[in-house]
């Protein structure tokens, strides 16, 4: 069995108002890089919710700290050189 990060637009919509929600809407990004969005399904170590809009995704982090998301984008460009 692994963990599964990723929230569906569905599950991101029925979460109640509080510190998770208001969490992942203060970590909100535009994300162009697909592929970056696709490394996150195997790589993410918190949740967070990828909602396509049109060719970018906006993407809300339910980010343990404020450094994390810039953690986890650096640990990206180091393994696929970008």
């Amino acid at each position: 069995m692994e963990r599964f990060y990723r929230l569906t637009e569905d599950e991101f919509l029925l979460l109640s108002p509080g510190k998770i929600k208001d969490n992942m809407l203060m970590h909100k990004f535009i994300i162009s890089d697909a592929d970056l969005v696709d490394w996150l399904e195997e790589n993410a170590r918190f949740n967070y919710c990828a909602v396509p809009d049109g060719s970018n995704h906006i993407v809300f982090f339910n980010s343990p700290h404020s450094g994390a998301v810039e953690d986890l984008k650096a640990e990206y460009r180091e393994v696929n050189h970008a």
